[in-house]
C-alpha cells in the first residue's frame, strides 16, 4: 500500500511540475511578445531622440518637443491610432481651456502610423513650419486638421501640395502628394 501512495504522490508531483513548466513557458512567451512590442517602440523613440535631440519622452509612445507644442506619437507594430473622446484619429480637438486645434500628419494612410502633431496655438502664424526639424519630411500619407477657423497650406519643398481650412481631414493625400510634404504654413484667425 505504501508503494502505491508513493507512486501516486510521485505522479501528482510530476504532473504539477509539468503544468508549472507549461504555464511558465506560456507566460514567458507572452511576456517576451509584449516586451518585444514595447522594445520596438523604445527603439523608435531612442533613434528619434538621437537623430533629433531636444525632445522629451512624455509617455510610453510619445515624444514632446518645443514645450509640448509638437508631439510625435509612435504606435506599436500593427496598432492604428484610435480616436478617443478628446481626439479625432488621435489628433487633439479644441477644448474650452485649449481653444486652438491641432494639425496632425500621419506617415500611413487612413490616419495610421507615426503622427506628427502641431499645436496651432503655438505654430499658427509662425511662418513656414519645417517638418524636417522633427524628422518628418517626406513622410505624410494622411492628415487631420481639428481647428474651426484656421488654415493650413502644405508644401513639398517649394511646391504647393494642398490647402485646408476648418475641421477636416484626408485619409490619403493621393499618389501625387504621398510622402512629399516637407512644411506647412499654419494660419489661425
Amino acid at each position: 500500500m505504501r508503494t502505491f501512495k508513493s507512486r501516486s504522490v510521485l505522479s501528482l508531483a510530476s504532473g504539477i511540475t509539468i503544468l508549472a513548466a507549461t504555464v511558465a513557458g506560456s507566460a514567458g512567451s507572452a511576456s517576451a511578445a509584449t516586451h518585444s512590442g514595447a522594445s520596438a517602440v523604445d527603439h523608435q523613440i531612442a533613434r528619434q531622440l538621437r537623430s533629433f535631440p531636444g525632445g522629451t519622452r512624455v509617455s510610453g509612445n510619445q515624444i514632446a518637443y518645443d514645450g509640448g507644442s509638437v508631439v510625435l506619437e509612435f504606435p506599436a507594430a500593427g496598432q492604428k491610432s484610435l480616436a478617443t473622446g478628446s481626439t479625432s484619429h488621435g489628433c487633439p480637438l479644441p477644448t474650452a481651456t485649449h481653444y486652438a486645434g491641432w494639425a496632425c500628419f500621419y506617415d500611413g494612410s487612413n490616419f495610421s502610423g507615426t503622427i506628427l502633431k502641431l499645436d496651432l496655438a503655438v505654430w499658427a502664424n509662425a511662418g513656414r513650419v519645417e517638418f524636417s526639424k522633427w524628422g518628418f519630411a517626406y513622410k505624410t500619407s494622411s492628415w487631420e486638421f481639428t481647428d474651426d477657423t484656421g488654415q493650413a497650406n502644405v508644401y513639398g519643398g517649394s511646391n504647393f501640395l494642398w490647402s485646408t481650412s476648418g475641421p477636416t481631414n484626408s485619409a490619403y493625400v493621393g499618389a501625387a502628394n504621398d510622402n512629399k510634404a516637407t512644411a506647412a504654413f499654419l494660419i489661425y484667425d
